[in-house]
């Protein structure tokens, strides 16, 4: 489902939305771009008259994602079409690396959340897990919480440490 958003959270002046990183490529000299990313960054209109142009299913696109419900991506999958050799659903899998964290640590694992797209942050709000107005949280394994007297809903310190031994630490 495609709707309007608008960007409601602050951001830090070291972050740049995606039209914005873009628009920074864009100024280098040595690049010759030729898409308006200054004018771009200024109107997201211009962005999504481009992406209607480029993309089936996009036209009228500004008119249509005002709606007051947006509108629908025909998604072939949904509609049991798929697009693959055999017609059918094909399913693989990739084994994982072997890595066991050290006594009394864990591995965490990332996620994107709904109202994310790529590093675009449009809402407080992630409907595939519940959440309303809420970024921070760390979803744990009921017996890594009790091991660690961690109840739910308790703040947490989150560290990290790379191969090369850099730690690098957010604080509740």
């Amino acid at each position: 489902m495609v709707e309007h958003a608008r960007l409601v959270l602050g951001r830090r002046d070291d972050r740049l939305g995606d039209a914005a990183q873009q628009r920074e490529v864009a100024r280098n000299p040595r690049l010759d771009v030729q898409q308006p990313w200054e004018a771009n960054v200024d109107d997201y209109d211009r962005i999504r008259d481009t992406m209607a142009q480029a993309l089936d299913g996009f036209d009228d696109f500004n008119e249509r994602v005002r709606r007051p419900r947006g509108f629908r991506i025909r998604q072939p999958a949904r509609e049991r079409v798929f697009l693959t050799p055999s017609e059918r659903a094909e399913f693989s899998s990739a084994s994982l690396p072997a890595t066991v964290p050290a006594e009394g640590r864990l591995t965490l694992g990332t996620l994107r959340s709904h109202d994310q797209w790529n590093t675009t942050i449009y809402s407080n709000n992630d409907r595939y897990r519940g959440l309303r107005n809420l970024r921070t949280v760390v979803f744990m394994n009921t017996e890594d919480m009790r091991e660690r007297q961690i109840d739910e809903f308790d703040l947490v310190d989150v560290t990290s440490i790379a191969k090369d031994s850099s730690r690098r630490s957010v604080y509740s």
